[in-house]
């Protein structure tokens, strides 16, 4: 995504300042992890192609909402969560439940991350944990190897 693409989106869901510095979307871009920048409100203000594995386009577009494609059974959990990281201005880990664009169930990682400024938003980095042969699905497995 160039930087050209920001200044065409309305005010209301233009990306922050960093999200629109080349140096981060040369990062973001080229990750395997899903990494959306997020308003007040969980909507997404930017999100990567990542999140084409799992989602349509329309589902992780500028201004969709981040907690549409949440496992219902997990999405009560997930936006207390996201509303305390916002009250609190301290990240949290979580894990949950995802409904991918064909309905199948995907167990995903999150870190969420404060991003300082003016306007409250948070950065949240997303990925499937490895699970079986080899793979280590916790920090705990991760320190011990």
């Amino acid at each position: 995504m160039s930087i050209a693409t920001w200044s065409a989106r309305p005010k209301a869901l233009a990306a922050p300042p960093f999200a629109r510095s080349r140096a981060f979307l040369d990062v973001a871009e080229s990750s395997a992890d899903m990494i959306a920048v997020l308003d007040a409100a969980g909507r997404r203000l930017y999100a990567n192609a990542s999140f084409g594995r799992l989602l349509s386009r329309a589902e992780y577009i500028a201004g969709s909402d981040s907690f549409g494609h949440i496992h219902p059974e997990d999405r009560s959990r997930v936006r207390k969560l996201f509303m305390r990281v916002l009250s609190e201005r301290r990240g949290q880990r979580l894990r949950y439940r995802i409904v991918d664009r064909h309905g199948n169930v995907h167990h995903i990682e999150s870190h969420s991350h404060v991003v300082a400024g003016d306007a409250p938003r948070v950065l949240v980095i997303s990925w499937e944990p490895r699970r079986g042969a080899g793979g280590a699905d916790d920090i705990g497995q991760l320190r011990a190897a």
